[in-house]
């Protein structure tokens, strides 16, 4: 206490200081002391950032509890303090000192303080620097009328970060600046350009496909690369990211494409917003309102106006796709992007950008393509994806045949059975983008994955496979594998192989 009191008495000796507000000194003595270190403070604008399209248009931060009225017009913490109590939390003094705090902590930050904008406990969607006018109590605003002037960084894009639960309770809290370089590390990188020393190859082929697949996407806003399995669907989506974006002299792929894969249990609440279960500090549970991934992903992409963003969804036929997408169906349209529709859980507005475009994957081998919804159908371009025999005719050891010439006669006898759809794909036949080369790794192939696929073809009928792959892998009579064809000798599994496409 004798420190503060000749502190005080030092400061009213110092004419431009004694006539400094308070707060002002505070600030300043801070601001000082800490030796030009930034500091990064974490601000809420209302509950799930509902005030946040009016804070980035009006290059402002802002706050509740509006009751307590201009900040500035209290001459300490402790009258603002006693105001606050009087207003809020009447009950729980614990929580009125913790939310007076935060409010302070508000008032108190200076130009050149880092504001971090979060969105529940996981989301930073922007950050920005306070300017020199600082703190202002806005009259003319409805709510949130505490304020304080931000310019806010352009080229910062949304980010998802590991869950902060403190967050949830939390309206303003400043943050380590370790902490928030380390949950941004590599997010404001600059796109990485083209290096002629080392720049990414494609073949004519897939040039010619990326170029068919970009005119479509161009048209229609989002396709479906369909096929039976293994026909590189996945790969094929990967690898027109990376080529379209390449053509715009952006060398990564990082920031500009996401992918998901949709299963039974994949909801709406996963892919657009949902209510999910938080624990509170007490061990109770308590339910948050959050963005889904592809919600975040279109934040992302709106930010970003001038440059492509591919969101890529593998196994689209294995979600349940109407639920998962909802309302969101009539705004894939490509003349309906930018449309807004309000959200029914959070009321909010929201469209899919122009920049958005969708490439989707699908199996063709259980036929669901056929069960799709019409109006889903309707608003997807597709794509047919088949094996690819020209990749897969090099020579293995001592074969007389290639994959290729393998693959394609069980092929012609799946067609004959089941239609063209029940192919296999010739990426069971290649290992890191390149075919395989040695008959250890054709015995794995066949033992590990064409023949556990053919036996669900067949349904486990042993006739039926006996008449795809030959009689010397398959027992008949004891409806079983010959597994003795992959441990013992490399000739007999050799004669086995050449005797598929003998027939």
């Amino acid at each position: 206490m004798a420190l503060n009191r000749l502190l005080k008495e030092t400061i009213e000796k110092i004419d431009p200081l004694s006539m400094w507000h308070p707060v002002k000194v505070m600030n300043f003595l801070y601001y000082t002391l800490k030796k030009g270190k930034t500091r990064y403070v974490k601000v809420a604008p209302g509950r799930n950032a509902e005030f946040w399209g009016e804070c980035k248009e009006g290059n402002y931060i802002s706050i509740g509890w509006d009751e307590v009225g201009d900040l500035s017009k209290y001459p300490d913490y402790h009258e603002f303090k006693a105001a606050f109590q009087k207003l809020y939390y009447r009950d729980n003094a614990k929580k009125a000192t913790e939310k007076a705090n935060e409010v302070w902590l508000f008032y108190s930050l200076e130009p050149g303080d880092r504001i971090v904008v979060n969105k529940g406990t996981s989301q930073i969607i922007a950050i920005g620097t306070v300017t020199n006018e600082g703190y202002e109590f806005r009259e003319d605003l409805p709510k949130h009328k505490h304020t304080v002037h931000v310019k806010w960084d352009e080229n910062f894009s949304p980010v998802t970060i590991p869950e902060q639960k403190y967050w949830a309770f939390k309206t303003v809290y400043e943050l380590q600046e370790k902490e928030v370089e380390k949950w941004l590390k590599g997010t404001h990188q600059p796109p990485s350009v083209k290096n002629d020393e080392n720049p990414p190859s494609f073949t004519e082929a897939e040039e010619l496909f990326f170029k068919r697949m970009q005119k479509v996407l161009e048209r229609k806003g989002q396709c479906i690369l369909y096929g039976p399995p293994g026909t590189g669907k996945t790969y094929s989506a990967r690898r027109y990211v990376e080529w379209s974006l390449y053509q715009l002299d952006i060398r990564q792929t990082k920031g500009y494409a996401e992918i998901c894969t949709f299963h039974p249990s994949y909801t709406y609440e996963d892919f657009i917003e949902g209510f999910k279960p938080i624990s509170t500090k007490h061990g109770q549970v308590s339910f948050q309102l959050e963005d889904g991934v592809f919600k975040r992903f279109c934040e992302k992409a709106r930010q970003n106006p001038g440059v492509p963003f591919y969101f890529i969804i593998d196994e689209l036929n294995r979600g349940n796709i109407p639920k998962i997408f909802g309302e969101l169906i009539t705004l894939l349209e490509k003349d309906k992007r930018n449309v807004e529709i309000v959200l029914p859980q959070s009321k909010e507005l929201f469209s899919i950008p122009e920049n958005v475009y969708i490439i989707a994957t699908m199996n063709t081998s259980d036929r669901s393509i056929k069960m799709m919804d019409a109006a889903l159908k309707r608003r997807f371009a597709f794509i047919e994806c088949l094996p690819n025999y020209d990749v897969i005719d090099g020579v293995i050891d001592e074969l007389t045949y290639s994959p290729a010439m393998i693959l394609k006669a069980i092929n012609q006898k799946l067609i004959e059975k089941g239609g063209r759809d029940k192919q296999i794909g010739h990426s069971y036949f290649m290992k890191h983008g390149e075919q395989i080369t040695t008959i250890e790794e054709l015995k794995e192939v066949f033992e590990f994955e064409i023949i556990p696929l053919l036996q669900e073809y067949c349904f486990d009928n042993y006739e039926e496979l006996a008449y795809l792959i030959g009689e010397e892998f398959v027992n008949v009579e004891e409806m079983r594998i010959n597994t003795d064809l992959f441990t013992g000798q490399d000739d007999v599994f050799i004669n086995a192989i050449n005797n598929i496409v003998k027939g």
